[in-house]
């Protein structure tokens, strides 16, 4: 794996080393926030608007928020496909002003800091959506939890991501060789 060291502080919790290597994410692996298309209806009774007293996680930038940007919380459900474990969870993304989706497709890519600093619950799934294996790592291990949960010799296509302490939907982890849909 190959690493630079950057000093993360921005939304840090007390306690935790905010001083990690940046991890880029390899070729074999496939980064997708919102791997389905977000539906943002400020009217309905399932989308809140908020000014957060603390950064928050955006899925769409998957940066944090700044204290005083206004934030959409809404239920997103991360699965392309029916499965008994599929279920919807609360995000957050930026409203005003809306940011773009993040990008991690030029070689080289890094770790978004948002995944990086925190307890994250990695969950994989086969073709059909069934949970293969999931575990509980630290931020800075997300990248070696991810390659191992989706070798070649495991049946696991993809990962989903969430925060530990909330358990929101963060990103989709999936094998570079499987098809975009």
């Amino acid at each position: 794996m190959t690493t630079t060291t950057a000093t993360i502080t921005s939304g840090s919790a007390p306690g935790i080393d905010t001083t990690r290597p940046q991890q880029i994410i390899p070729k074999t692996l496939r980064y997708r926030p919102l791997p389905v298309p977000l539906e943002e209806d400020p009217s309905s009774p399932l989308t809140i608007l908020k000014t957060p007293d603390e950064p928050v996680p955006c899925r769409r930038c998957l940066k944090d928020s700044k204290i005083g940007d206004e934030m959409l919380l809404l239920s997103y459900d991360p699965f392309l496909g029916d499965s008994p474990y599929r279920s919807a969870s609360p995000i957050f993304v930026h409203s005003k002003p809306a940011c773009q989706l993040a990008s991690f497709e030029e070689e080289g890519a890094v770790l978004p800091e948002q995944q990086q600093k925190r307890l994250l619950s990695v969950r994989a799934y086969d073709g059909k959506h069934m949970m293969q294996v999931a575990e509980v790592v630290d931020g800075n291990r997300l990248i070696e939890a991810c390659k191992r949960m989706l070798s070649e010799e495991t049946p696991a296509e993809y990962c989903h991501v969430h925060y530990g302490a909330q358990g929101c939907f963060a990103v989709r982890v999936e094998k570079a060789s499987l098809d975009q849909n």
